[in-house]
């Protein structure tokens, strides 16, 4: 009676026979476990860790060098976007639909607002030669830039391809002194394109201004005898002196001459930064061709040297192809 009022404790020794070598291995072996889950999560997490490590320090690096990618070419994206020239590589988007809406918009004001009105005041005064040498030193660059923007639309797989090659020599692996080259020749053309700017909104301005106060800076003829003077030399077959049409033309002409000033400076200046980009990695060719007896690894080099020599090629190719076809519709 007093022995069952104490309460039942069951041992391993009761289920089975437990001696204490037993014991202690069994002890042993659950340290062990424990030591090794433990270790295998922290090796786990260490290489997690250091793959996080790796992934952002892979970002960081492909940043740091599509930074100077952008560097390069950001000024001259500006201006070829602004007038829809600039290549897009993605053609079957919903984004793609307003550049191309935008295009023609801008080909419309090219032909309908500049080309064609400014063609008809030359034959108004085509009885005159002082007139007709006057308009035609207005007419003909506007017919040039339409002529330009027309080839460059043209032209826009081999404008990517070479804009996609520019991308790729940006992002290759260069030495220090190969990449310092490279960024001297952008630095060129961006300053270039800075001037370019600078000249637009200063000529922009001067005929905008000029025109608004009444001093015109090219001769004008109309049938219904304007008494108001517009920026460009345009002939029109109603009286546009009334007060909602003029202000709705006079608007239309601001902008058109605009995108004809950017159109004229964009793409010729980006003409130059292919040509800049070309010289910069021909420089870096020269380069690698005179440190090419000192090499280790003669043969490894050397294939990489001709592979990058067929590209520069190919590039050059592209480059003379798109000069060639503007310079044989002016000359």
């Amino acid at each position: 009676m007093v022995r069952a009022h104490q309460p039942l404790r069951i041992t391993a020794g009761k289920i089975i026979p437990l001696t204490m070598g037993t014991f202690c291995s069994v002890r042993l072996f659950n340290i062990f476990i424990f030591n090794l889950f433990t270790n295998n999560v922290k090796f786990i997490i260490f290489l997690y860790m250091s793959y996080c490590v790796a992934i952002i320090l892979l970002k960081s690096l492909i940043l740091y060098i599509l930074l100077d990618y952008m560097w390069a070419v950001n000024l001259h994206r500006i201006g070829l976007e602004m007038v829809g020239l600039w290549p897009n590589p993605n053609k079957c988007t919903k984004k793609n639909l307003w550049p191309g809406i935008w295009v023609n918009i801008v080909f419309n004001l090219l032909i309908f607002v500049s080309n064609i009105p400014m063609i008809c005041g030359i034959i108004q005064v085509w009885g005159n030669m002082v007139f007709v040498i006057n308009n035609l030193r207005s007419t003909l660059p506007l017919l040039t830039v339409t002529v330009k923007y027309v080839i460059i639309r043209w032209k826009r797989t081999v404008l990517l391809l070479n804009v996609n090659m520019m991308e790729e020599d940006w992002m290759a692996f260069k030495l220090d002194g190969e990449r310092d080259v490279m960024i001297k020749r952008a630095h060129t053309a961006r300053l270039i394109m800075t001037i370019g700017y600078v000249l637009v909104i200063i000529s922009f301005f001067t005929i905008i201004i000029l025109a608004y106060f009444g001093f015109p800076v090219m001769y004008v003829t109309n049938s219904t005898d304007r008494h108001k003077s517009l920026p460009l030399k345009t002939y029109h077959f109603y009286d546009i002196d009334r007060s909602p049409q003029f202000e709705l033309i006079f608007f239309i002409h601001t902008i058109t001459i605009l995108l004809f000033a950017i159109i004229y400076m964009s793409v010729d200046i980006f003409l130059v930064v292919m040509i800049l980009h070309i010289c910069g990695q021909l420089e870096n060719f020269r380069c690698r061709l005179i440190n090419l007896i000192s090499c280790k690894n003669f043969n490894k080099v050397l294939n990489n040297i001709v592979a990058t020599h067929l590209r520069l090629i190919r590039y050059e190719f592209l480059t003379i192809e798109l000069l060639t076809e503007l310079l044989q519709k002016f000359y």
